[in-house]
């Protein structure tokens, strides 16, 4: 499958304020990790405590911030060292807030070891 160099992302600007959607480029794979092109991503109420309360440490002050906990997609790149998965397998995983495991951006990497079909 063909990956894009570039991916829209969801962004949270600041704390307690606005969401952008912006191009970003895309990741690049270490050992170890799958590229998923996320395909759905829950909003749960950890994303709205993280962006308007005190729960906003976990974002760690890095702003802007992605968010999203709960992925599905499907794998469109391996890293070196994958052979638990395949390209085009359907997969699921907890999402974190990262900017490379988030759910709310087009594609996520994410260590193979804590994904699931």
């Amino acid at each position: 499958m063909s990956v894009p160099a570039e991916q829209k992302v969801l962004l949270l600007l600041q704390h307690a304020g606005p969401y952008e959607i912006r191009s970003v480029p895309n990741h690049t794979l270490q050992a170890g990790e799958v590229l998923v092109r996320v395909e759905a991503a829950g909003l749960n109420p950890s994303d709205w405590k993280t962006r308007f309360t005190e729960y906003s440490f976990a974002l760690g002050g890095v702003y802007p911030a992605r968010q999203g906990h709960d992925v599905a997609g499907t794998i469109v790149q391996l890293g070196e060292g994958v052979t638990a998965f395949a390209v085009g397998d359907k997969v699921f995983h907890q999402g974190y807030y990262s900017n490379r495991l988030a759910g709310f951006q087009q594609y996520t990497a994410v260590a193979a070891d804590l994904v699931a079909m």
